[in-house]
């Protein structure tokens, strides 16, 4: 089954200059802690010029939010989509997740950390972006279970466990760091199949075994040019 890239509507320099402060602010000191006034200063911006370009301070946090998650979604549906066996389906679905939490840092913090922020229908929209992308793990987990290769003794619960276990990373990768991020990927991707005990055949399986390539390539989304 295909699935086309996840196209979002391209950032012009001014809101992308936006967003960029809005992350580094989030990110250190938390929504409710972040001032508009402060917030376009560190854009280069008017009180006035901000709320041209986003609105509401709440608005441009959904923008993140929805743009961060859905992203995410669209790219965990395409590989539980995939005819791929399960244990296979699972190492990419991690790699995935511990891509995006390494590469996009900031955004993962404030995705992971400032949806208690939101309310009303941005809130609704919030929560059913992140419902949809657990809904993945949990159906690749009972894809596991059911074909006699995982052994998970609750569904839900090691779903939860396995995303929360890749969302740390965001908090100390360094590019500098002994790992690449690749690496880090590849290494939790087999923690991950180790918790579900998955094995083919009688055998353990193992990431090495897999040749799952860069992590990055299962992240699909583009910016459509205007």
């Amino acid at each position: 089954m295909q699935i086309p890239s996840n196209q979002q509507q391209p950032l012009n320099e001014t809101e992308e200059r936006i967003r960029t402060a809005a992350l580094r602010l989030f990110s250190q000191k938390g929504f409710q802690a972040t001032s508009t006034r402060e917030l376009a200063a560190e854009a280069g911006l008017t009180v006035a010029g901000l709320y041209y370009y986003v609105g509401t301070k709440e608005a441009l946090l959904l923008d993140i939010t929805r743009d961060a998650n859905e992203a995410l979604l669209h790219s965990a549906r395409r590989i539980g989509a995939s005819d791929e066996a399960p244990e296979r389906k699972l190492a990419m679905l991690v790699q995935l997740h511990l891509w995006f939490h390494g590469e996009h840092a900031l955004e993962s913090r404030v995705i992971n950390t400032e949806l208690r922020s939101l309310s009303g229908e941005a809130l609704q929209r919030a929560l059913e972006l992140r419902d949809g992308y657990e809904a993945v793990w949990r159906a690749i987990l009972a894809q596991g279970n059911d074909a006699g290769v995982f052994e998970v003794q609750d569904v839900k619960l090691g779903a939860m466990a396995l995303i929360e276990m890749g969302r740390g990373i965001s908090h100390w990768y360094r590019p500098e760091g002994a790992l690449t991020l690749q690496e880090i990927c590849s290494m939790h991707a087999d923690w991950a199949l180790g918790m579900v005990r998955a094995t083919r055949n009688g055998k353990p399986v193992r990431v090495a075994a897999m040749n799952l390539g860069d992590p990055k390539d299962l992240y699909l989304v583009e910016r459509i040019t205007r």
